[in-house]
């Protein structure tokens, strides 16, 4: 009864929005025959239907209007307000989630569509139990290994020829994961999530595969969440066991000033290698991202990185700090683009006991990402992704660049 109440009272402040020119693309002209049709009266013609289709009880229906509509015109407010709200009928939270939040993105957004919108987001993240995502790519890349390209190396000022070890090479990659959060009492969950990511190439000594999982509890409240929990994670590298993670986890979120949205999480890991004692320690890592709405089209995003690795050789202590930013737009006709860029700086404590220098690596990234709205192959999104990585290190023995390609198709469920 209480979603009802939320949906007859979201239908009001709606209107209200209507009226207040938040749907300006698609006022009403006067009457003409059909074949004289305007596009901006073929669009409120298609996004009456939509509303229509709602109110008898077909969302689904008017989501596939709704969302041809919004793929040609994404800055029409009402659209993607109606256009939530459907997705939120039909508790796909993921995509209602989304769409709700490019509102709140928008300039001059009335104090009651704002206020509608936080509702549905509270109710979203109230009725969220199960999640889960699934990825398939191909992965073409032109140095897999990471590997420089210097032919001479000095190891106690003596000369060394090593051989050209960069190699092309085109993964596969399949991704997924399934997260349950059942309600403990009022306000706080539960979270029981598993994760694992394998990705194979021809020559296996290039095979990386992941498998983890987190056991934690969250505390909702108005807006975002707070929670932590354990984390273990196992990943093998070439078909041998590589490393073994387990540690403590947290995470933040909050929406802030309306087009605003702070996510910070942070990891304390004791680290258990298979092959390099070593490097055995523990690290901790903080992460926080900003996410700002420009527009109901257009959002930046700006992250940090913050990494301390404490190992028994101080070889391999280390320090990272990082920086990145993108931004995502969604074109007139259905294009979304997302690109990125960031660096890193990593630093060694002591001398590398071959090239008697103190390790310094600068990475550097740039990453551009394309799909379509309408484009849908079985409910999965096909994507096309470029990336570019350079790392510049003050020891050119470990200095390299790759070209990267990601070709795929992805789903939330």
């Amino acid at each position: 009864m209480e979603i009802l109440k939320i949906f007859n009272m979201s239908r009001f402040v709606f209107a209200l929005a209507l009226v207040a020119a938040l749907f300006t693309a698609t006022s009403l002209a006067a009457q003409t025959a059909p074949s004289s049709k305007t596009p901006e009266q073929i669009i409120e013609e298609n996004f009456l239907l939509a509303l229509e289709e709602i109110e008898q009880g077909s969302p689904r229906k008017a989501i596939e209007r709704l969302e041809a509509i919004l793929s040609r015109y994404p800055h029409l407010l009402r659209v993607r307000l109606e256009l939530a709200r459907a997705y939120f009928l039909i508790q796909d939270d993921e995509k209602a989630q989304y769409h709700f939040s490019q509102v709140l993105g928008a300039e001059a957004l009335p104090l009651g569509v704002q206020n509608s919108v936080n509702t549905f987001l509270n109710h979203i993240q109230a009725r969220k139990k199960w999640s889960a995502d699934f990825s398939f790519a191909f992965l073409p890349q032109t140095n897999v290994g990471q590997a420089s390209d210097v032919e001479v190396i000095r190891i106690f000022g003596l000369p060394f020829r090593v051989d050209a070890r960069e190699r092309s090479g085109i993964g596969a990659e399949v991704a997924g994961g399934l997260a349950w959060q059942p309600t403990l009492r009022g306000d706080w969950r539960g979270r029981v999530a598993i994760s694992s990511r394998v990705r194979h190439y021809e020559n296996e000594e290039w095979n990386d595969d992941i498998l983890g999982s987190d056991v934690g509890v969250l505390r909702l409240f108005d807006g975002g969440s707070i929670g932590g929990g354990i984390r273990v994670q196992r990943r093998w590298f070439g078909g041998d066991e590589y490393l073994f993670r387990r540690g403590l986890w947290a995470s933040f979120q909050r929406i802030f000033h309306r087009r605003n949205r702070l996510d910070i999480n942070a990891e304390l890991t004791d680290l258990n290698y298979d092959t390099n004692n070593n490097a055995n320690g523990w690290s901790v890592s903080l992460t926080p991202e900003v996410t700002h709405g420009f527009s109901a089209s257009t959002q930046f995003r700006f992250n940090g990185t913050l990494s301390l690795t404490f190992a028994r050789d101080d070889l391999e202590t280390s320090r990272l700090l990082g920086i990145g930013g993108g931004l995502t737009h969604a074109f007139a006709g259905g294009f979304v683009v997302a690109a990125d860029i960031g660096t890193q700086q990593q630093r060694r404590r002591d001398r590398h006991p071959l090239f008697r220098k103190i390790r310094k690596d600068l990475y550097r990234f740039g990453r551009i990402r394309v799909l379509h709205r309408e484009f849908s192959l079985g409910g999965f999104a096909p994507y096309a992704e470029y990336r570019y990585e350079e790392n510049n290190s003050n020891i050119d023995f470990f200095s390299y660049d790759n070209h990267l390609g990601n070709i795929g198709v992805t789903r939330r469920f």
